[in-house]
């Protein structure tokens, strides 16, 4: 993947084998062979880091393809969504819940 007409300001994606993992960045600043991050460099050649070796797994910016950043906000979104459910499912919170929200979690619940 070639990133060479990359500007700054362009939303780009760092992105991991999976979609919850990519994040969405901004390009800060650009030299002749690189595009800046957050502070980190990466190869406008390849996208992957500079001083890192490139192996499976590694994360790399990409150009989004349509309708991919929805996709990354989406299943962010959901993750975050899922722990903080499961946080607050906690025995000892559910234990000082009353028996009126007790019932109303548990219609929610059945009816999903």
């Amino acid at each position: 993947m070639n990133l060479e007409n990359v500007q700054v300001g362009d939303t780009l994606i760092l992105g991991l084998r999976r979609v919850v993992d990519s994040q969405i960045v901004t390009v800060d600043r650009l030299t002749k062979t690189q595009i800046i991050v957050n502070g980190k460099r990466y190869r406008k050649s390849n996208g992957y880091s500079v001083g890192k070796n490139i192996c499976w797994g590694a994360a790399r910016l990409m150009i989004p393809k349509e309708g991919e950043i929805e996709e990354i906000r989406e299943a962010r979104l959901h993750r975050k969504l899922v722990n903080d459910v499961d946080d607050a499912c906690h025995i000892n919170k559910l234990r000082a819940m009353s028996l009126e929200q007790l019932r109303q979690l548990n219609a929610l619940l059945e009816t999903s």
